[in-house]
């Protein structure tokens, strides 16, 4: 199935089956997520089903700090550069790296030692009925959720003033 020519009606009911009221030892695609702290296993499996990455292209990150070393991802924005992220440039299947004010994870340093940026996930699944869709796990909860349930001062999540840091597309194959 090819999920970017399905219609919005059916990228919902689709996606749908990706989200678990509690993840934890959950099967998604052939991964089963055994930690409710790897956000970022959770986005690449649920990626790697949904966009039918190859395997053997897809490294199932420990944390979301270090997903940027994959070499088969690459860094397409980052706060670093000074400019604003441009919602239109963002394509289904791109990961969103966040920072989140409450997290246990702020103050440490990734695996080439550098202090990190960002401690969460999050994959962009495209336009769904004229609104910006994500997927993530957090704590052990996974859901279907707009940009502005994430990032709005009253969305779900605006006491952790969740802060895009950077974007990475899939270059795999």
């Amino acid at each position: 199935m090819d999920y970017l020519k399905l219609n919005d009606v059916e990228k919902k009911n689709f996606l749908k089956k990706f989200v678990f009221k509690d993840i934890v030892g959950k099967k998604i695609s052939d991964i089963i997520i055994p930690d409710r702290h790897y956000c970022s296993r959770y986005v690449v499996a649920c990626a790697k089903t949904i966009y039918n990455w190859k395997k053997e292209y897809t490294e199932i990150s420990g944390n979301a700090w270090n997903l940027r070393y994959n070499p088969n991802y690459k860094v397409v924005y980052s706060f670093k550069g000074g400019k604003k992220l441009d919602l239109e440039t963002l394509r289904p299947g791109m990961f969103l790296l966040v920072y989140n004010k409450l997290s246990l994870y702020n103050g440490i340093k990734d695996k080439e030692n550098n202090l990190i940026d960002y401690t969460h996930v999050i994959l962009y699944v495209g336009k769904i009925d004229s609104k910006l869709y994500f997927m993530h796990m957090y704590d052990s909860y996974s859901e279907l959720i707009d940009f502005e349930g994430l990032f709005s001062k009253t969305g779900k999540y605006f006491e952790n003033e969740f802060e895009i840091k950077e974007v990475l597309s899939y270059v795999g194959e």
